[in-house]
Order: structure tokens, then C-alpha cells, then sequence
């Protein structure tokens, strides 16, 4: 049943091509982020178990997503050029030296979590003992509870905006053909990666990495006349990342067990294949039983965990769902869920339906308006993040996740509003 599935993807993804051979269209992204995993679990993971059941709800979800983003792009809404595409330049150029300040200050979070758990902050630079830290770090966060105090949160926050700063600012850089000092908008990158090896954390890496290629793609896009190629040089450089970061998530995963030798790099290949490919499978297996069984529902605590255990509504649990589902006869287990998980526990599963093809409608506005509108702009990089992560979790689960947005919102909006009061009293004079 799943090879009939698979093909109904395969027919999915023609018709919607079919209406635009673009990538970053919404419904494009979206089924292609979707099918691609969906793939590599079909034909190369195939010890995992595979429910049809899951596999089908997953499609129909695609189809919504192709539904409520053509119905969004084809909306006759007040498209009147309004010239926010002229001062994206400006604006830009406006957040560079902020861009690099946030991602300086972003950086002193590295020190501050050293500090926090009362190490050495020379261990920057010893390698072994670096090592050891990370060791460290994984056994109190795991074994005793331990958690890093809400300045860290903060400054962690400030260093996903400065990745959605330095992103934006990136693709003005590419477009326009600059070289000098390219390397300054990856620090929120490099910060991420000494984080995850402290922290053993590599949800960080991966966040901050989403956060700046969305906003690379949206601003590239905007500003150029044709959208960004996926030519083969770029393949390769994608390629090269994905490999250098597989490399760093050995290195982090070896150092939270503390393991060195060939059996290490074994074990820990198993436990990444499990994080990389895992999550449809141990979403199959709960939806399998889920079926027959009718729970209250949760009204958001799952969906929007971090801003319900802000206000303290609901405490938020670590990995939001404490329960294993074992995916493999190895056996091998799994507690990520997807975001289906917890939009259906939340809202059930007709409730979900609604929800994502409302979500993909304003998806499909977005895109036709995002070269002439600062909200559409900023949505569709919020479109791009949250359909990637929903492979693995909602990124409404994490409150340094949305105040990154809500701080690139603010800062767009000030200088967008600042310009155009100076240009009417331009005007005036």
C-alpha cells in the first residue's frame, strides 16, 4: 500500500510543478520536503516500520498544502506596488552593522554557558578538554535536570536573529557579486557549532542553519529578477554542508557518550540515522493506535509548547513527548513525532486539516506578494522554517525561535517605516 502512496506523491508533485516549475513555491517546498524523506525511508531505511495509515495522512496533508497555496497565489487581493521591493536595499544596508553586532553579542553565549556550569573558559581552546565539558554538560542536563538560566535563552535568541540578519543581508551580498569579509555572516553559524559541542545539542545547529538559508532564499529572491538556481555548483556546496554537518553530529554524538574508536563511529551512526529518518516512522506507529483511540484534545500545549509553558498554562517536557516508539526489530526507538503529532492531539485530525490549509493559504499570499510587501517577505521565510521542522517538531515549540521572528518583524518594520518618513520630509522640504 505504501508503493501506491509513494506514486500518489509522484503524481502530486507533477501537477504541482505542472502549475510552477519553481522550488520555492509553497506547495513545491513543502511536498518536496516531505516526498524526499518519504523516499529515503521507502527505499534506503527500509528496516523502519512504515504504517499506510500515517503514510496516507501525511499525503493528504501535501494535497491541502497544493489546495490552500494556489487558492492564496491566485487571490485578487490589493497587489498595488506599493515600492517595499526598493527599500529592501536600503533596509538591508541599514541592518549590517547591526546584523554584525547581534552576531558578536550572539557569540557570548558560548562564554555564558561555560560560566554558568562553573568551567573553565580557556577550555575554548583544548580540545580535550572541550571534550570533557561536553561530557559533562549531556550527564547534568540528562541525568540531573539541569538547566541553563533564562540569560542564556536570551542571548541564544539573539543569535537565531542575528542568523535571520545575517542571512538576509548574504543574499544582498551574492546578488551584488561582494566578497570582502564574507565570513562575518556566518559567526551566528560558528556560535551554534561550539554550542552543540558544549551542549551536545544538535537541534541548534540545525535551527540556526534553517534560519539563515530561509532568509538568504527570501531576500536573493526578492531582489533578483530570476530566483535562485540550483545549478551544480550550488548542489555541491549544499552537499558539502550536509556531509559537514553529518561530521559535526558524529563528533557531538561520540562526545555525549564519550566514545573514540570505530565501534563509536558505528553506534553513533545508528542513533543518527534514527534522529535523521526516524520521525515519520515513530509518527506511523503512534498514528496506527491513535486511530482507535479518542483522547481530550489539547487545545495548542503541544503545538505552541513553549508559549503555553511561558505563561505557565502547561509545563513543556523536554522533547515534548516523553514516550519511545520503537521503530525497528533491532530494536531502535524514537520520541520525535513530527508536527503532526501535536497538531492532531491538539486540534484533532479534521481540526488539522483547517489549520494547515489556512496556513498554506497565507503561504500562497505570501509568495505572490513578498517582493512588495515586508510582512509577506517575512512570512514566507517563516513558511520555509516551519515546513522543514515539521519533519521533526513545531517551530512554535520554541519561544528563542519565535522571538527571533518577532524581533526581525519589529526591526523591518522600524526601518521601513523610518524611510518612509524621511522621504516625506524629503518631500515636504
Amino acid at each position: 500500500m505504501n508503493y501506491v502512496i509513494f506514486l500518489c506523491f509522484i503524481y502530486l508533485l507533477y501537477i504541482s510543478f505542472k502549475n510552477s516549475r519553481s522550488i520555492f513555491t509553497p506547495s513545491n517546498f513543502f511536498i518536496l520536503v516531505w516526498f524526499s524523506n518519504f523516499f529515503v525511508l521507502m527505499f534506503f531505511v527500509h528496516d523502519f516500520y512504515l504504517y499506510y495509515a500515517a503514510s496516507a495522512f501525511i499525503l493528504l496533508m501535501c494535497v491541502i498544502v497544493y489546495m490552500g497555496s494556489y487558492i492564496g497565489m491566485d487571490l485578487k487581493l490589493n497587489k498595488k506596488e506599493n515600492n517595499n521591493i526598493y527599500q529592501l536595499p536600503f533596509i538591508i544596508n541599514q541592518l549590517k552593522p547591526i546584523a554584525i553586532f547581534l552576531s558578536l553579542v550572539g557569540f557570548l553565549v558560548v562564554p555564558m554557558m561555560i560560566v554558568s556550569i562553573k568551567g573553565d573558559l580557556l577550555s575554548l581552546f583544548n580540545f580535550k578538554y572541550l571534550r570533557h565539558l561536553s561530557m559533562y554538560v549531556s550527564y547534568i542536563r540528562y541525568k540531573e535536570g539541569f538547566q541553563f538560566p533564562i540569560s542564556v535563552q536570551m542571548f541564544l535568541g539573539l543569535n537565531y536573529f542575528a542568523a535571520l540578519l545575517n542571512g538576509s543581508y548574504f543574499g544582498y551580498f551574492v546578488l551584488n557579486k561582494k566578497r570582502k569579509h564574507f565570513y562575518i555572516y556566518f559567526i551566528s553559524i560558528m556560535t551554534s557549532i561550539l554550542i552543540s559541542i558544549i551542549t551536545t545539542e544538535k537541534a541548534v545547529i540545525i535551527y540556526t542553519t534553517l534560519l539563515f538559508l530561509s532568509s538568504f532564499m527570501v531576500t536573493y529572491n526578492a531582489l533578483a529578477k530570476d530566483e535562485f538556481k540550483i545549478s551544480l555548483k550550488n548542489s555541491i556546496l549544499f552537499i558539502s554542508l550536509f556531509f559537514f554537518m553529518i561530521m559535526i553530529f558524529i563528533y557531538v554524538q561520540m562526545s555525549r557518550y564519550g566514545l573514540s574508536d570505530y565501534s563509536g563511529v558505528k553506534h553513533v551512526m545508528k542513533v543518527f540515522k534514527v534522529y535523521a529518518f526516524g520521525h515519520i516512522s515513530a509518527f506511523s506507529i503512534w498514528f496506527k493506535y491513535h486511530i482507535s483511540h479518542i483522547t481530550p484534545l489539547g487545545f495548542g500545549r503541544f503545538t505552541f509548547a513553549g508559549i503555553f509553558s511561558f505563561f505557565h498554562i502547561y509545563e513543556r517536557r523536554p522533547g515534548i513527548f516523553t514516550d519511545f516508539s520503537v521503530i525497528s526489530e533491532e530494536p531502535l526507538a524514537s520520541n520525535v513525532y513530527t508536527a503532526f503529532r501535536g497538531l492532531i492531539i491538539d486540534f484533532s485530525m479534521i481540526g488539522s486539516g483547517v489549520l494547515i490549509f489556512i496556513f498554506s493559504i497565507l503561504a500562497g499570499i505570501a509568495y505572490s506578494q513578498y517582493k512588495n510587501s515586508i510582512l509577506s517577505f517575512i512570512y514566507l521565510i517563516l513558511f520555509y522554517c516551519i515546513s522543514v521542522l515539521s519533519l521533526f517538531t513545531s517551530l512554535l515549540n520554541y519561544n528563542t525561535l519565535i522571538a527571533a521572528f518577532i524581533l526581525l518583524t519589529i526591526t523591518l518594520f522600524y526601518y521601513h517605516y523610518t524611510n518612509k518618513l524621511g522621504e516625506k520630509n524629503d518631500c515636504i522640504k
